[in-house]
């Protein structure tokens, strides 16, 4: 990620010899704006079918940033692309960035450019800036609440013991009883990764 922008190509099969000229593929550069300060161990990348869902997903890949990957995208349909930037966060990786694009119609045969900026992740339970995914104490310490996170499906509370109190979609839970601490990460269950941990603390 030495670049101020590296892109990387999902394109139709015109670049291999086998390509078919009337095929419905459609060829895509996807420029990605790089993050500017981390060390980016890995970019995650999925294409969705007009919403951001492990049951719409067509295409996923994983790849070091200075690679070049061929994919090829069925055209005739709303497409969404999704990149995920992982960065070693002892003892894890965790995304640090993340992009998405708006949903895009691709033609059969198309070519498209599609730029991407990458949104970093903040996990400080105070801001400014507020972390991602809002998460908040409430309620006398009894309940947790959370903005969700465009591409993540999926959320993981702990109260202060480590205990897993909340896994799922929602965006809100309650605790057993009031904590004095608790933690919180949004997660992919496509890409298989996590955020870092926002902490509270009284």
């Amino acid at each position: 990620m030495k670049k101020a922008l590296a892109g990387f190509l999902i394109i139709g099969a015109s670049l291999f010899s086998c390509y078919d000229s009337g095929s419905e593929f459609s060829r895509v550069l996807l420029l990605i704006d790089t993050p500017p300060t981390v060390n980016i161990n890995k970019l995650y990348v999925g294409v969705f079918l007009g919403a951001v869902t492990p049951q719409t997903l067509i295409t996923k890949i994983s790849f070091t940033p200075s690679n070049i990957y061929p994919l090829v995208i069925p055209g005739n349909q709303i497409l969404i692309f999704v990149v995920w930037a992982g960065e070693t966060i002892p003892p894890n990786e965790a995304v640090t960035y993340l992009g998405y694009s708006p949903p895009l119609l691709m033609q059969g045969q198309d070519f498209a450019l599609v730029p991407l900026t990458m949104n970093q992740v903040y996990t400080d339970y105070s801001g400014p800036p507020p972390n991602t995914m809002n998460f908040q104490v409430i309620n006398g310490q009894n309940d947790a609440i959370w903005s969700p996170v465009p591409s993540a499906d999926y959320y993981e509370v702990y109260d202060g013991f480590g205990a897993l109190i909340y896994q799922g979609p929602g965006t809100s839970c309650h605790f057993p009883s009031p904590v004095s601490s608790a933690r919180a990460r949004f997660c992919s269950s496509v890409f298989g990764i996590c955020s870092d941990f926002v902490q509270f603390t009284t």
